[in-house]
């Protein structure tokens, strides 16, 4: 009898020892899926961590990148170096067009009062081999760098001949206009004549104050 005692409770020893080993692992799964869990939001966090420092540096670099810019945009010697190579530029001309373009005026000073005598002329002509259209209404009188928005109104007056549409080879055009109303602030302007196939050197002329508001 006792032998037999001794072997139930061996059998009841080992079952309860695998219930226990089951509910342990029962209880240790969500225990496990919970600690993957806070490892996935911890990876999750690092990685946006990382990118909001990645998005820092690339703005750094563009604000950087743009001061530059703008430094060097507003240095004295760029504008000089710029300056430079606009005065050593040749003029725009369209190779297949040869159009050669030209301006001039009748005098380099003008009184703030005179301007009304002031008169610009303008010449093309064509070196080409072909015929060409010059389309001077769609041309630009460009003054400091800034097209007059009149320009098709003041380039499209005046007497015209079969030229003025279909340049021949070797003719030229010549006209002018008083434009002094243009220029009735005192200063330096430059002045230019710009089209789709031909492109002037820059003419200088200066406004001065009247006599009566000059300093003594």
């Amino acid at each position: 009898m006792t032998e037999i005692a001794e072997k139930r409770r061996v059998r009841f020893s080992l079952r309860g020892l695998m219930i226990v080993i089951a509910i342990c692992a029962l209880l240790l799964v969500p225990c496990v899926w919970f600690l993957r869990l806070i490892e996935d939001v911890q990876r999750q966090r690092i990685r946006a961590t990382h990118a909001a420092q990645l998005a820092q540096v690339e703005a750094m670099r563009a604000r950087l990148e743009a001061e530059v810019q703008r430094a060097a945009a507003l240095s004295p010697s760029a504008k000089a170096n710029e300056e430079a190579r606009s005065a050593t530029t040749p003029p725009a001309t369209e190779p297949n067009g040869g159009l050669w373009a030209a301006l001039g005026v009748n005098h380099p000073v003008f009184d703030q009062g005179a301007v009304k005598d002031l008169n610009i002329e303008f010449t093309l002509v064509n070196d080409g081999p072909e015929t060409v259209n010059p389309k001077l209404t769609e041309s630009q009188i460009v003054v400091n760098g800034k097209a007059l928005e009149d320009s098709a109104f003041i380039l499209g007056n005046g007497p015209r001949d079969g030229r003025f549409e279909a340049l021949p080879p070797g003719n030229s055009l010549r006209f002018g206009y008083a434009l002094g109303k243009y220029f009735e602030t005192p200063g330096v302007y430059r002045v230019a004549w710009r089209g789709g196939n031909f492109q002037s050197p820059e003419i200088v002329l200066r406004v001065l104050k009247a006599p009566g508001d000059r300093q003594p």
